[in-house]
């Protein structure tokens, strides 16, 4: 839905249809599950499908959704931002300046649609980029005998 959109609801005491504006803009991050709920909504995910990018189970995504479960760990919030493509501070937490976080650009696009999908492969495979990176670092430091021949 966009801003411009009316919501139809009927009212349970009299029957008739009541119009009422649909909300435009995010929930002012008071209650980071109604701003999580906004921007699923806005991407066009179901719970199901929003679980399944966080790593997590569609009933502890609703409950989150809630506030019947407490949200306070900093990196969760992080990745549920990242991966939902929500400014971090809407969720109450700093963006991450330290030395070893991972850079990200401005997005280009926030709108769902291949150009969105394009930057998210991009990001995937700079990660994949950066493991790779660091476990070769690893194995280089290991005692020749712990390392495989070539």
């Amino acid at each position: 839905m966009d801003g411009g959109e009316l919501v139809g609801q009927t009212s349970a005491r009299d029957g008739w249809l009541q119009v009422s504006q649909a909300a435009s803009a995010p929930p002012d991050g008071s209650d980071v599950g109604a701003v999580i709920r906004w921007y699923r909504m806005r991407e066009g995910l179901t719970q199901q499908d929003a679980a399944v990018k966080l790593r997590t189970t569609q009933s502890r995504l609703s409950k989150l959704e809630k506030g019947s479960q407490a949200l306070r760990d900093v990196a969760e919030l992080r990745h549920i931002a990242i991966t939902l493509g929500i400014p971090p501070e809407r969720l109450g937490v700093l963006p991450d300046h330290s030395q070893d976080a991972i850079p990200r650009s401005a997005l280009v696009s926030d709108k769902p649609g291949k150009v969105r999908d394009s930057q998210e492969q991009w990001r995937a495979i700079r990660r994949s980029e950066q493991c790779f990176t660091n476990f070769r670092q690893t194995t280089e430091s290991l005692p020749t005998p712990c390392r495989t021949e070539q």
